[in-house]
């Protein structure tokens, strides 16, 4: 069988799409475009579902996942795309609730980690819960370094509503 000129250059030119098609999907230095990666674990709230304000006071329970250490406010950060949350609220009025929260863009490193309690209508109207770190000290948070794939995996946070941590926001 031999192949005449107009098919070798309809073969060439389909092998140089494909191979484009390949460059594109992967990101500059070659690799394959990255996978997401979960933060997963719980949230405990002392004095369980009874310590909980008043349900006029809690609209929306969230765990945020902040880029920066030092976020000056929960809406700027979301219009910034420098916080990960889940958008729908986790339950509310419960003892304790295991979560779990996917990040994109991998790898990155995740410096501020909170729940947050949305008091009104606004998203701007966050108040940080919890923080988390391992030292338990609210004010040396721990950071997390995600990578492409990866679970991370008891990123626990412990919820006083009596000794809520320094509001950043």
């Amino acid at each position: 069988m031999t192949i005449n000129k107009s098919n070798k250059n309809k073969l060439l030119m389909s092998i140089i799409i494909v191979f484009s098609i390949i460059l594109i999907s992967c990101e500059s230095d070659l690799k394959p475009p990255s996978l997401p990666a979960f933060v997963k674990g719980k949230i405990t709230f002392i004095g369980g579902k009874d310590s909980w304000p008043d349900s006029s006071e809690a609209l929306a329970l969230r765990v945020g996942l902040f880029k920066s250490d030092d976020p000056e406010s929960f809406f700027d950060a979301v219009l910034k795309g420098d916080v990960y949350f889940n958008f729908f609220s986790f339950p509310l009025f419960v003892d304790e609730y295991e979560y779990t929260i996917e990040v994109s863009d991998t790898p990155i490193e995740l410096k501020y980690l909170v729940v947050a309690l949305q008091y009104s209508d606004s998203l701007e109207h966050q108040k940080v819960l919890s923080v988390y770190t391992e030292t338990e000290n609210y004010e040396q948070p721990s950071s997390i370094y995600l990578t492409s794939g990866a679970t991370f995996t008891n990123i626990d946070f412990i919820v006083d509503f009596d000794n809520l941590p320094k509001q950043p926001f």
